[in-house]
């Protein structure tokens, strides 16, 4: 339900942003203000991306949001995450700081022995929230982009959820809380086109 409310904050900026971009001047409208692509690393792994460079404040303030859900063997990666970013120098180019909120599941189905030739299948749903804070450099080549990045995560919370088991009584789900608060590092590169 928050990564929708996300998606539709996301969706109003950019369309008051437009209703901004089309009272620009010739020369800003020249500006590529719009990014999509792909982003791979630590800690978020695989995700699409997409940015849009705001025209107020020199053109140099961008929001953008990434969104990423694949699988590896037995667990499903599902991740939505929204930014603000301000570049130092160059609109829409040169070096830049982030700030990014990120939520993340990750759903393990995994046989769990209780006794001899006794298994039963579990589905673990383990629930993260990261606040994170980078800078990175991005290098556009006319349409193309190539961005590293590098900064921390914070991990504010996790929490996992044991379900879809006959060990758990009248299917009623276990539920475990961790406030772990750790601080992981990011490092990340994203590419792709402008427009």
């Amino acid at each position: 339900m928050h990564s929708k409310s996300t998606v539709y904050i996301f969706l109003l900026l950019v369309f008051f942003q437009l209703h901004s971009y089309a009272q620009d001047s010739t020369k800003t409208k020249r500006l590529k203000r719009f990014g999509v692509g792909i982003s791979i690393g630590s800690p978020d792994l695989l995700s699409i991306q997409g940015n849009a460079i705001l025209p107020g404040m020199n053109n140099k303030l961008a929001i953008g949001m990434r969104t990423g859900m694949f699988q590896i063997s037995r667990m499903n990666f599902q991740e939505w995450a929204v930014n603000i970013s301000y570049y130092l120098k160059q609109s829409g180019n040169g070096c830049f700081i982030t700030t990014e909120f990120e939520r993340s599941i990750v759903t393990s189905s995994n046989d769990l022995d209780i006794a001899e030739d006794v298994t039963y299948n579990v589905d673990f749903h383990y629930y993260y929230r990261y606040y994170s804070f980078y800078a990175g450099y991005r290098s556009v080549m006319k349409r193309f982009f190539v961005t590293p990045e590098i900064g921390v995560s914070y991990l504010a919370q996790e929490n996992y959820i044991m379900a879809n088991t006959s060990i758990i009584s009248a299917s009623v789900p276990i539920t475990e809380n961790f406030k772990t608060n750790k601080v992981l590092p990011l490092i990340r590169l994203s590419f792709g086109i402008m427009f």
